[in-house]
């Protein structure tokens, strides 16, 4: 059963790259139109994409595909106003795993995302829908991960209802990670919410209200109050605190985090993440314990990344048996705007198997229109 949770597990939903913290981007809006990042790029991300991320690119080639489509962020409709247009995009990923146990040695390829998505700026208002196949029991359909609205109230504040991942923690591509997967922030998580953004300077804030889709199963009908509050400073640190308040029909659930996202040179960064769970259910008996991520990675040479990563969970403090602990190491190879390549190995140690190490290794291409 351990073997085949790795197999689904690493599985990245979004192209976000928290660590171009290294150069002075502190904000996720940079370079998404959403406020948690991922999804659709702005002009200004796809510009970064050529000129920092990637070994090589031709001029307009980080243009929706490859330059065909011009000034994709905001297509200008009305005598050449930037209050009304379109952006598009969309990523497609494939995965190709390696596992090996004491019981089985195992290959899969998986397609893991084929999504488009487009968004709708009228002046203060902009209306974001993807649409892509998903796999549900073994077959393909279509299906929506981010439907939503966003309105700019007043300078750097704004409002976004619809369906989309609560802002909470490091919010990387890494779902498999005990910070994501083990708080249920992981792939297919994405809720119906309501958000309020603050983002000015070095202050940001998030505060959210959220509840899961009604085809989830019922033991995941979580409501959910989160909180989320970050200070940026010397241009390349930013450190946050997070907050979530969740309620099932028998149980509460409470979580208090720390994350931090450094930049110490222009090639060496670091993603760190400490989360305190504690569930309390309907009889008075309480559950607590920790989930913690920590990712170093070096950029040896423009568009080539070497990375190392640990991360681990014991779900219940009283219980050894629940404790966790994977190592693992990388490449990351962002060879042309549109595409990039990520390779890890990873060992994974779970107590409640007799303490047995697993080893997983995969190779995962990414393309995004």
């Amino acid at each position: 059963m351990i073997t085949y949770l790795l197999a689904l597990l690493f599985i990245p939903q979004a192209q976000a790259f928290p660590e171009m913290v290294r150069h002075g981007y502190v904000n996720c809006t940079t370079c998404h139109v959403s406020p948690g990042g991922g999804g659709l790029m702005t002009t200004y991300g796809r510009a970064l994409s050529k000129e920092v991320l990637s070994r090589w690119g031709a001029e307009g080639e980080e243009n929706v595909l490859h330059g065909a489509v011009k000034n994709e962020n905001v297509i200008n409709w009305i005598n050449g106003s930037r209050d009304v247009g379109f952006n598009i995009g969309g990523d497609v990923r494939y995965l190709q795993t390696r596992k090996t146990t004491p019981f089985l040695e195992e290959g899969k390829f998986i397609p893991m995302q084929r999504d488009f998505e487009g968004a709708f700026k009228y002046h203060k208002l902009t209306l974001v829908s993807s649409l892509g196949v998903v796999e549900v029991n073994d077959h393909n359909q279509w299906d929506s991960r981010r439907v939503y609205a966003m309105y700019e109230v007043i300078e750097n504040l704004t409002v976004r209802v619809g369906r989309f991942m609560p802002i909470y923690g490091l919010m990387i591509p890494d779902h498999n990670v005990s910070t994501r997967k083990g708080l249920n922030f992981d792939q297919g998580r994405e809720r119906n919410a309501a958000e309020i953004n603050y983002i000015k300077d070095a202050w940001s804030g998030t505060l959210t209200y959220s509840q899961v889709k009604d085809s989830q199963p019922t033991l995941n009908q979580e409501k959910g109050v989160s909180a989320q509050l970050n200070y940026a400073f010397v241009d390349k640190y930013k450190v946050g605190v997070n907050f979530w308040d969740g309620k099932y029909d028998n149980r509460d659930r409470r979580l208090l985090g720390l994350h931090a996202i450094l930049g110490f040179t222009t090639e060496l960064y670091s993603l760190s993440e400490v989360d305190y769970q504690k569930i309390k259910n309907n009889t008075g008996i309480e559950q607590e314990g920790y989930f913690y991520f920590q990712k170093l990675g070096y950029e040896f040479t423009r568009g080539l990344h070497v990375i190392a990563q640990v991360d681990g969970s014991q779900s219940n403090l009283n219980r050894d048996m629940t404790k966790t602990f994977t190592y693992g190491a990388g490449l990351m190879f962002f060879p042309r705007p549109h595409f990039d390549l990520q390779g890890m190995w990873s060992r994974m140690k779970v107590k409640a198997v007799d303490s047995r190490e697993f080893d997983f290794a995969y190779l995962m291409l990414h393309y995004y229109l």
